[in-house]
């Protein structure tokens, strides 16, 4: 499956959706890229960034069939942007244990999420901030506790608007 075969224009009306991801699944999918490729906090926030400019992508539905691959995806490009060194697609293979996607399928995947979020990688530090808060007051809803996931990032806009 291509990312361009997940435009709207592709899906047709209506099609039947008997297995709907759970919001369990899709988690522990993220969480097992996290752990098994120790990604840091800042790719992760840019991988939630492109996902979130995805979806505003009008002619671009995220689906049962696509989230795996869109999410996979939005970790390359993040991985690939947040580090000093190069990361391969082959890393993620190695590190995910997939044996079922051939390193030219992420190639493909990649290009086409470029594609869709019009290469827009960039991320502004007041978007960055914004969701960082966004995710900190969310986990204090869910959980009940108060956890500051981003001290580093508090710590330098609290001194940039300080300074």
């Amino acid at each position: 499956m291509h990312l361009e075969a997940m435009t709207k224009a592709e899906i047709p009306a209506g099609s039947p959706q008997p297995h709907v991801s759970t919001r369990a699944e899709m988690k522990e999918y993220i969480e097992t890229i996290c752990r098994q490729l120790n990604l840091p906090n800042s790719c992760i926030i840019a991988m939630v960034t492109y996902l979130e400019r995805l979806v505003a992508n009008d002619n671009f539905e995220l689906t049962r069939l696509n989230w795996q691959p869109s999410v996979l995806s939005g970790f390359v490009v993040a991985a690939k942007l947040c580090f000093d060194e190069p990361v391969w697609n082959e890393d993620f293979l190695r590190a995910l244990k997939i044996s079922n996607v051939q390193v030219g399928q992420i190639s493909r995947w990649e290009i086409n999420f470029l594609k869709l979020i019009s290469f827009e990688t960039n991320i502004e530090l007041s978007d960055y901030a914004s969701l960082c808060f966004r995710l900190q007051e969310r986990y204090l809803r869910t959980r009940g506790e108060k956890v500051q996931f981003f001290t580093f990032l508090m710590n330098a806009c609290s001194a940039a608007k300080a300074g």
